[in-house]
């Protein structure tokens, strides 16, 4: 490694702004299109979506974020129909529940996947990039693979 390596030339730096610019390009399509769900939201129910009745933890888990974090978008998409929730297991300090997705929760899910799908393949010059895309992707799961074993980390 060079003496003059600086954390701005590093992959993680490299990884971490290519994840922003990312979510924040797709927050912002989110907004401009008026959809009825935010990102954030899409994920989750596309997550309920294709695990029914997984609880809080697991999909906190499996986007790999916080579990308060996730609560508080379940909240919002209880309240507005998207999902149901039913107890699973009511221990003496919390209840779980499990989370399933609303036929209104699959109308909204499948409007916001269907425009990213058609929009995509619409344009020609996506066709490059998305095979750099994949190439990327495949690559960046392989270096996570590998550090998550050689450092033994369970997420």
């Amino acid at each position: 490694m060079k003496k003059d390596f600086t954390y701005n030339q590093s992959i993680e730096f490299a990884a971490e702004l290519f994840t922003k610019a990312l979510h924040e390009a797709l927050r912002k399509i989110h907004k401009e299109m008026n959809f009825e769900i935010n990102h954030e939201e899409y994920i989750i129910l596309e997550t309920i979506f294709l695990n029914p009745g997984i609880i809080q933890i697991d999909i906190a888990k499996k986007i790999i974020t916080k579990r308060s974090y996730v609560c508080k978008f379940l909240s919002r998409l209880e309240s507005r129909g998207y999902i149901r929730r039913e107890n699973a297991i009511r221990g003496t300090r919390q209840i779980i529940m499990k989370n399933y997705i609303t036929k209104e929760g699959e109308r909204v899910y499948t409007k916001v996947r269907n425009y990213f799908i058609k929009t995509f393949e619409e344009r020609e010059n996506y066709k490059e990039e998305i095979e750099l895309i994949e190439t990327t992707k495949n690559t960046l799961f392989e270096l996570s693979t590998k550090i998550k074993k050689d450092f033994n980390l369970k997420f």
